[in-house]
């Protein structure tokens, strides 16, 4: 199959388990929801490439944003750049970081996306609230960061991908 068309396809693919990790399998609470979206956003960064899950990002994350309510729409335009560069830190820093660590790409592109919705809370509500929302976007990604460890790993043991990315 072409390159180009396998990525594009893959690609689509990841976007849409990652929109449906983000708006069906979740946790709900009562100033939000825990998703496992951005695990998916950084395996497809290592296992595509890291524009490609950047993408994955912006598409899955955006759509559960727009489709989850009036509540979450607001985010939507927030999501599309936190998630692309989520993926693009993600996918970067495991390929630049020594291969003993480079898993903890993984944890710094999950952390930024903490980082950055506590920016967006207090830019779109208030400065009180950021806290607890970044300790529960923080516990997120910490999540995402952990299944995408897993799912990387069954993809090399499967020979879904190769052992070095």
């Amino acid at each position: 199959m072409n390159k180009i068309i396998q990525k594009m396809t893959l690609t689509g693919l990841l976007a849409a388990v990652t929109f449906l990790a983000t708006f069906y399998i979740r946790i709900d609470l009562s100033i939000g929801y825990l998703n496992l979206g951005d695990a998916f956003i950084i395996f497809a960064a290592v296992f595509i490439d890291p524009i490609s899950g950047g993408i994955v990002g912006l598409i899955g994350g955006t759509l559960a944003d727009l489709l989850g309510g009036s509540s979450y729409a607001v985010y939507a335009p927030f999501t599309a750049v936190i998630k692309f560069a989520e993926g693009l830190i993600a996918g970067y820093l495991f390929r630049l970081l020594p291969k003993k660590i480079n898993f903890f790409a993984f944890y710094i592109a999950g952390i930024t996306m903490a980082l950055l919705y506590g920016l967006t809370n207090w830019l779109l509500w208030t400065w009180q609230g950021v806290p607890l929302y970044f300790l529960l976007d923080a516990l997120q990604g910490i999540l995402g960061a952990s299944v995408a460890i897993i799912l990387l790993e069954v993809a090399r043991r499967t020979h879904l991908m190769r052992a070095d990315p």
